[in-house]
């Protein structure tokens, strides 16, 4: 059990390397920079208020601002007596400062977005996965450590969102006579605003990078007790089925129970009233010799693809985890998309609707696995 535990926290290793190549390749640094290079030169013509009309003030033309250049944010562009303000500020609209920064940089969003999806999307697959596996190991061989690594896990945000970013460097107290200002409130610049799209995306990377660092602890941890027969252990004798929302798992429990006289275990076979969710995965995780996770098309993501429901995913990483890959079978339905942790590994593919068609491999494997 343990060399599978360690084949998958591997696998999300590379998963984490992949995308972190991908995001830090030239194509989509270079995007980036142009976007830094054009909120650089907007904010140098900047009035430095973040209050009201007063943040889209900047020098005409978005010129730099020189020495002879003063914004007085106590009177702001309004004509008090005793303003400091010099002549060559002009007050924009927020979208048209917007506009000119991302016409200015001639960034390919979508090259960048893309990565950024991609970032995002490891991340959850790789956090469920090292959360299954976590909470094997904790099932069987709880410590200090194993605690530490959940809790470690649970801290890592997949982003630093552009209001957090946004917030950090807002000031706290504002100043001025500029009735208008006031009235208007603090306001975001817009320069800012795009500098914090890119602070939002580059701290994707970060999040796998610090995902990335656990797995190598975690790794580490396990590596250094694969002799000890007590992490992951089952004595079980149930077929375990884990299934989505579809009704094909039934014709499969059917199979099992009515043609090759297994006893079979599912989440909801039982009451589940005073037991949480936790506890009765125990419970199924400890009475199964072997599992068979169906993946049928259910949720569909932005893409227009379809994946299994989270559910269903967070119980095959479980169930692999405890009795390795050759004993947790996935069954794919035709026109579900894989997850990354599960590309490469044991899976029979069925048509849409119809796992009967795989009956006699399913047989096979379980005869293979001395499961009679």
């Amino acid at each position: 059990m343990i060399k599978s535990i360690l084949q998958n926290l591997e696998n999300n290793q590379n998963d984490l390397a992949a995308a972190l190549t991908a995001f830090k390749s030239v194509s989509v640094q270079a995007e980036v920079q142009k976007l830094k290079d054009a909120v650089q030169i907007v904010s140098a013509a900047w009035s430095d208020s973040w209050l009201g009309y007063q943040s889209t003030v900047y020098i005409r033309d978005f010129e730099p601002k020189t020495i002879g250049d003063f914004f007085d944010p106590e009177c702001g562009l309004m004509a008090i007596f005793g303003s400091r303000t010099t002549n060559r500020w002009v007050a924009y609209e927020f979208k048209d400062v917007m506009n000119f920064i991302w016409r200015m940089a001639a960034t390919d969003r979508e090259v960048i977005e893309a990565a950024v999806a991609r970032n995002e999307q490891t991340f959850s697959d790789v956090r469920d996965s090292v959360e299954s596996t976590l909470d094997v190991l904790t099932d069987n061989h709880d410590s200090s450590t194993l605690q530490e690594f959940k809790t470690k896990l649970h801290e890592i945000k997949n982003k630093l969102p552009v209001l957090q970013s946004i917030q950090a460097l807002r000031p706290n107290q504002f100043r001025s006579r500029d009735d208008r200002a006031l009235k208007e409130g603090p306001q975001t610049p817009p320069h800012i605003q795009v500098q914090a799209f890119i602070v939002e995306w580059s701290s994707t990377a970060t999040a796998l990078t610090e995902l990335s660092k656990l797995c190598k602890r975690v790794i580490s941890y396990v590596s250094l007790r694969q002799g000890d027969n007590n992490m992951t252990t089952s004595s079980g004798d149930r077929i375990f089925i884990g299934h989505g929302g579809s009704r094909v798992w039934k014709d499969l429990k059917d199979f099992l129970q009515d043609r090759l006289r297994l006893k079979w275990e599912e989440f909801s076979r039982e009451p589940a009233a005073g037991i949480s969710t936790k506890e009765r995965l125990e419970q199924m995780l400890n009475s199964a010799t072997f599992a068979f996770i169906v993946m049928t098309a259910e949720d569909e993501q932005p893409d227009s693809s379809v994946q299994a429901r989270q559910n269903v995913v967070h119980e095959a990483g479980l169930f692999q985890g405890r009795l390795g890959f050759h004993r947790a079978i996935i069954l794919l339905e035709e026109g579900c998309v894989e997850f990354s942790n599960i590309v490469g590994l044991t899976q029979i593919r069925f048509p849409k609707g119809d796992i009967s068609a795989r009956f006699e491999e399913i047989r096979r494997v379980l005869e293979r696995e001395g499961i009679k």
